[in-house]
Formats: structure tokens, sequence, C-alpha cells
């Protein structure tokens, strides 16, 4: 990794909620802030899922779940800029009838 690279979690909604509501209710408006902070981690509608499949049902199983999930958001990760590109160009010329937009490096 790089060494200016940024560290991203996700936080446990209620453990982050009784922590923020742990603290003093004379401390020092820095606390609160710090409070205000955590609450605002992690939006509480936001879900997070996840599955393992075979490499070789990978796109498979991505291209089912988005036709089955037309109104959903999703972001999904690959671990190279190439298989963003595949992913999106195959996904691209099926025409499954959804807004698809490839993110990664070195675009202009």
């Amino acid at each position: 990794m790089k060494k200016e690279h940024e560290y991203i979690c996700i936080h446990d909604y209620d453990s982050i909620e009784q922590m923020a509501n742990e603290y003093d209710p004379d401390a020092s408006p820095e606390d609160k802030l710090l409070t205000d902070k955590l609450k605002a981690i992690t939006p509480v509608k936001l879900l997070h899922y996840f599955m393992e499949v075979k490499v070789e049902d990978k796109l498979d199983t991505l291209f089912s779940f988005i036709k089955s999930h037309p109104k959903s958001k999703c972001l999904v990760f690959f671990s190279a800029r190439k298989q963003v590109r595949f992913a999106y160009q195959a996904f691209k010329s099926l025409k499954i009838g959804q807004n698809l937009f490839e993110l990664h490096g070195k675009q202009e």
C-alpha cells in the first residue's frame, strides 16, 4: 500500500450509539463534538452484504444479483482495474437495463 493510504472501516451502529450515549453530560464541547461524529460514522440505513462464491461463478452470480435488484444501488469491488473493465464491458454488451458505471484509477 501507499504510505498515504486511507483506512476505511464500517462500524456497528448499535455499538457506536452506545459509546456515544455513554459520555458525561457535563463533558467539554470537544467531547460532545466527538460524540456527534461517532453517531455519523455509518449511516443507519446503509446495509452491507457479501457473498463468497467460486471464482468461476463470480460473474454469473453478480449478473443474477444485478438483474434481480433493478432498483438497488450496488457497489462492486474487484481486485484489479482490468477486472472492472472486463465486467463493465461484458454487462454493458448484455444490455441488462440498468445504469452501469465503471470506477477505477487511470480514468479521465
